[in-house]
């Protein structure tokens, strides 16, 4: 065979060399592995890498790329030391490479990879210098640091596995007379395999092939064409296949052999190695020449027969076989005669299928059909299905048997279609039993066809007994009847669902919800039906219990809201009952303050009164302010406020504290901010007043300072009070003790403070109910800032809600009369007292009914009414004077009460026009009495 068009490039030769692939030799210092034995390099369990003496990876196996986390192409030209951690690369410098250089060898220097995910992987790494081929290489070999030994033994038991298989190899290439071949188109080598030894008449021990002449063995015809096939195939990157004569070096003898092989190639695509199948084929040829030569002979009866036609005598050996053995099974029909049927059938049915033989000839019962099904190794290798049908033959005497006349067909499909067939049910029936739920198939005669296990131990019947019973008979007639018109539904057509208590076999009552799904033929008619039944007996029990857990929830909650009722009723009367004495106490002891000279004995004792009233009204505000909040009965009242003047106020109060010790009380108020927000002005107050009394009761010297800054944000704009002193500051043990329950935090030896320890858990809540949120910023000996944000609410309707007091109408209002309603006696005396000290004419009732009678014998210009007394309370005196005559009609009434926060709108609803909280100050009161009285003189 000459040269073709499309192998041009490839230089054919009477022999194979690195030229005729255009492959380039690569010089023994470049070669990444000068070791024959390449497959125990790659599958060593320890971690080897060849490099230069430069230290550039030539090549490495799988377990050091695995250490680097690296694919082995990717570490190809990467420096070694690279791939080391800072400290093992100064190992690296210092404990490797220099005594290898000067004895060759270093071991067991423990150093760190740069593993996977920046990991570092501890190794112990063993190194020496060889000379290959003229160049100098260096060998490392990285053990992990911990199980070396471990490693050394799965090496050793590797190499014995993998020697112990190469064996297996040999001796199973001997038998089947077929070896393997291996190029290696870098160095030229070339590796055969024992059989291919033999098959080339060369001895092992005498002959070390190479690429040059391994070529030379084939028949000079045939040379060209075998170098173009395999060139062809490595230009192409695809396997390769021939069949040739060889020429045998020890005898001469011309052999045809068959050879199928394939290409390696690098990472680039370079044609490294070729590795081939080789065997002699010689006597197969023979063989197949000799069958095509009868196949004349036998071809009209193949034509006629699409089964094997076989005779065979007693001893089951073959007499006669068709033609159509060839079509059927791929042998040709001489191939077997005068052979064994145990050359034809396949082991492992041999001793069945004779089995079957011999009880036919025990029981010699002739006209019993005898029919085998057994397995035939197929020529191309496949296992084939074959149904024997054999008759035995007798003797001209017809007294004894001589042999079988047999008819055989290949039914492998109809087995296969089967196996499919049982295989498929054999999955429904796993996954049936294995569903959670019952399921079972019953035909529209009602006779079960199906039942899983989770069916048959529900009702205590096993799969026997299931299969062929009516459904009358498993359920019972009571259950039977219960369900009857589901089952008439199913057979009608129509889906069905149901929630079914049930006893069990054992006695125990179960809860079951069942589907009946109808199926129908090709026809539409209803065959039978589909039950899938689900065991919800745990979850029904889960569900009672729920039930009944619910029913107590309710009494519990109907409980806690009778409970939280009386807890409400008790606050407001505590309420009431504490801060009406207290307006007595507070008031009067300030009208004595001020009554008596400044520094007398009197007046002094009289301040003392005051403080200590203030302080218990603080205690009590806060007590009953944080029961409110837990009993979660505190609701905010929103109106517009206008937070400059507010907190102003407020500090005005304070200065006189801050005065007292020395300190200095700044405030710093943004000039663009909001002059009226959506506040609740009371519990605005209210934290103002904590947190900066709180700032000057706790610092010595220095200064308070109060800021107020809107902030803007893109969830909007926020309202920021920060609140800073340079007291001794909180130290981080005592912030987190912040805002808990009567806590005190940073309390020293022998000091004493006062208060509740609810302040700042008070603040924070009030905070919160503005939807905002409270901070501290502390360092101990520099002082503490609390910072409070609360976003910026408006009205779109907002205006400026206060009346403001003229000063001049009020002078002008000093004798118009006013009503004072109050049941205890000396908050009603203390208001009287301050109202008349103005020179307002006060007229008074002790409880609703009389100020109901004072109303219609008089009008008045003003009224002050309590709410809670006893009797008629203050809402209902409040409508009864609006209907007692005209002038009372539109009076202002101003409500006095010691919960101004919950009255407040209940008050407005009632007709009253304001709130002043008890304890009631004459500040206060006078304010709210000139306001409304000039507000009366402008209508």
């Amino acid at each position: 065979m000459r040269q073709t068009s499309s192998l041009k490039r490839f230089e054919i030769t009477s022999e194979l060399n690195p030229k005729s692939f255009d492959i380039p030799l690569i010089k023994p210092a470049e070669a990444p592995y000068l070791n024959d034995d390449a497959e125990l390099f790659d599958l060593a369990p320890c971690g080897l890498a060849l490099c230069d003496v430069g230290g550039h990876i030539l090549r490495c196996n799988f377990a050091f790329a695995a250490m680097a986390g690296k694919a082995t192409h990717e570490l190809t030209g990467v420096s070694l030391r690279r791939l080391l951690t800072r400290p093992s690369n100064f190992v690296m410098g210092s404990h490797v490479l220099p005594p290898l250089a000067l004895t060759g060898s270093v071991h067991e220097v423990e150093l760190d990879i740069v593993g996977p995910d920046n990991i570092n992987v501890p190794v112990t790494a063993s190194a020496m210098r060889r000379l290959k081929n003229g160049a100098s290489v260096d060998m490392f070999s990285f053990m992990p640091a911990k199980g070396r030994r471990g490693f050394t033994q799965e090496f050793l038991l590797a190499k014995s596995l993998l020697d112990r298989r190469q064996a297996y190899l040999d001796l199973a290439e001997k038998l089947a007379k077929v070896g393997h071949w291996h190029v290696d188109l870098k160095t030229t080598q070339s590796t055969w395999s024992p059989e291919v030894y033999a098959i080339h008449g060369c001895d092992p021990a005498g002959y070390q092939p190479n690429l040059d002449d391994g070529i030379s063995f084939y028949h000079p015809d045939d040379r060209a064409s075998v170098a173009g096939a395999i060139a062809e195939a490595l230009e192409s990157k695809a396997t390769f296949s021939f069949r040739k004569r060889l020429i045998r070096r020890d005898t001469g003898d011309v052999r045809i052999v068959d050879s199928v092989g394939l290409g390696e190639f690098d990472h680039a695509g370079q044609a490294v190695a070729i590795f081939g199948v080789f065997k002699d084929v010689t006597d197969l040829v023979a063989a197949q020449v000799k069958l095509e030569e009868s196949e004349a002979q036998y071809r009209l009866l193949a034509e006629r027969s699409n089964d094997i036609v076989a005779l065979f005598d007693l001893e089951g050996t073959f007499q006669y076989l068709s033609p159509s053995i060839e079509e059927i099974l791929g042998y040709r029909p001489d191939s077997f005669v005068g052979r064994s049927t145990r050359d034809l059938i396949y082991a492992e049915d041999y001793d069945r299928t004779l089995a079957v033989f011999a009880t036919y000839l025990r029981e010699r019962d002739w006209k019993r059909p005898l029919r085998v099904r057994y397995r035939v190794r197929h020529a191309n290798g496949a296992l084939r299905w074959m149904e024997a049908n054999p008759r035995p033959i007798f003797d001209a005497a017809a007294d004894r048997i001589i042999g079988f006349q047999d008819v055989v067909r290949d039914v492998t499909e109809t087995v296969e279609a089967l196996e499919r067939i049982q295989a498929s049910e054999t999955r429904h029936r796993l996954l049936a039993d294995h569903m959670p739920g019952m399921v079972a198939y019953w035909d529209n005669t009602l006779v079960c066809r199906f039942a899983n296990r989770a069916y048959e131990e529900w009702f205590g019947r096993t799969a026997e007994e299931m299969i062929g019973l009516d459904m009358p008979s498993l359920m019972g007639p009571e259950l039977f009847a219960r369900n009857e018109r589901y089952i008439l539904g199913a057979l009608a057509g129509a889906q069905q669902s149901f929630e079914r208590a049930l006893t069990k076999a054992n006695g125990a009552t179960g809860y079951t919800w069942a589907q009946y799904l109808p199926d129908r033929d090709e026809n539409g008619a209803v065959r039978g039906f589909y039950v899938l039944v689900t065991d919800i007996t745990a979850l029904k029990t889960k569900e009672l219990a729920l039930e009944e857990a619910n029913a107590a929830l309710v009494v519990a909650r109907e409980k806690a809201e009778v409970a939280a009722e009386a807890k409400a009723n008790f606050l407001a009367t505590m309420s009431h009952e504490i801060r009406t004495p207290l307006t007595s106490i507070i008031g009067f002891s300030g009208l004595m303050a001020d009554l008596n000279p400044e520094g007398s004995e009197n007046a002094r004792y009289s301040q003392r009164i005051y403080s200590a009233g203030h302080n218990l009204l603080t205690l009590i505000n806060g007590i009953l302010d944080h029961a409110k909040m837990d009993a979660g009965q505190l609701r905010l009242k929103p109106t517009a406020c206008n937070v400059a003047s507010i907190i102003d106020d407020v500090t005005g109060l304070l200065t006189v504290q801050a005065k007292a010790k020395s300190l200095d009380l700044r405030v710093d108020v943004a000039d663009d901010l909001p002059s009226a927000m959506l506040l609740d002005e009371i519990r605005f107050r209210q934290i103002l007043q904590n947190l900066i009394g709180n700032a000057i009761k706790f610092t010595v010297k220095g200064h308070v300072e109060v800021k107020a800054v809107p902030i803007a944000s893109a969830e909007g704009a926020t309202l920021r009070i920060a609140v800073s002193d340079t007291g001794p500051g909180i130290s981080l043990e005592g912030q987190a003790q912040l805002f808990k329950k009567f806590s005190q935090v940073d309390r020293k030896a022998g000091e004493t403070q006062t208060g509740t320890g609810l302040g700042l858990l008070i603040c924070r809540q009030l905070v919160e109910l503005m939807d905002g949120a409270i901070n501290v910023e502390s360092t101990v000996g520099h002082g503490t800032s609390f910072i409070v944000d609360i976003p910026i609410k408006r009205d779109a309707e907002m205006g400026q809600r206060e009346f403001v007091p003229d000063e001049d109408n009020a002078q002008l209002m000093t004798h118009n009369r006013i009503l004072v309603v109050d049941d205890d006696d000396a908050s009603r005396e203390f208001v009287t007292t301050v109202l008349r000290s103005e020179g307002y004419d006060v007229m008074t009732a002790d409880n609703g009914d009389k100020a109901m009678g004072v109303a219609i014998r008089h009008s008045f210009d003003l009224i002050f009414m309590d709410i809670n007394m006893p009797g008629m309370d203050g809402y209902l005196a409040t409508a009864g004077i609006r209907i007692s005559n005209a002038r009372n009609s539109v009076v202002p009434i101003i409500a006095l009460t010691a919960n101004p926060a919950d009255a407040q709108q209940r008050s407005i609803d009632a007709g009253m026009n304001d709130v002043v909280a008890k304890p009631v100050k004459p500040a206060t009161l006078l304010t709210t009495a000139a306001r409304w009285l000039s507000h009366q003189k402008d209508r």
